[in-house]
């Protein structure tokens, strides 16, 4: 016959080793987390203020996104620089980054609400370069219609000594996109001009 100390003993083991299973079970019960939606990624991104005018790139004066959530990233390729998103009203979401390179060249990703990305757009013509024959420079803008206008200038040089050059020609292209009713941007012109 067991006696009163014992059973308190034995009562006492018995909460213990109930208690110690309680911790175990919630051990190796997994962390279940929510998953946050594209639009809520989206929501802590900031509008850029038009007129916004890129010039050769993205350049150090951009407003990076120093605290992006990196949950944002899936939707973007590695390794990018974010600056913000367009302040547009429909269904759609527009976001500015940039690749890093000999510049930081300037994307707009379009994307539906569900992060499906559906284009992206390279925001210059070509690139700024330089060499012994030819030095070219491009800048963007996007208007406050939302329309994005392009402008590259080539100029075509050749050196007649190391330090002198001559200028044979200077070359502009434009290209202008419009953002249709679609949500889509559409060129809807593009032309280049030989001034000299």
């Amino acid at each position: 016959m067991i006696n009163k100390i014992e059973l308190v003993f034995v009562i006492l083991f018995l909460c213990v080793i109930g208690c110690n299973n309680k911790n175990i079970k919630k051990e190796i019960t997994p962390n279940v987390t929510s998953k946050v939606s594209f639009m809520d990624l989206i929501d802590n991104l900031p509008s850029l203020e038009l007129p916004y005018t890129m010039y050769c790139g993205l350049n150090e004066s951009f407003p990076w996104i120093d605290d992006l959530d990196k949950r944002l990233v899936e939707y973007l390729p590695e390794n990018v620089i974010v600056a913000g998103k367009l302040p547009v009203n429909n269904d759609f979401v527009y976001i500015i980054y940039g690749e890093i390179g000999d510049i930081i060249y300037p994307y707009l990703n379009i994307y539906n609400q569900n992060g499906e990305k559906l284009d992206s757009i390279y925001l210059h013509i070509s690139w700024c370069a330089a060499d012994e024959w030819e030095r070219t420079s491009t800048t963007t803008t996007i208007n406050k219609d939302f329309s994005i206008s392009m402008t590259d200038t080539s100029e075509y040089i050749h050196y007649l000594d190391a330090e002198t050059y001559i200028t044979d020609s200077i070359v502009v292209k434009r290209k202008v996109m419009q953002l249709m009713n679609s949500g889509l941007y559409q060129n809807v012109s593009f032309d280049s001009l030989k001034i000299q």
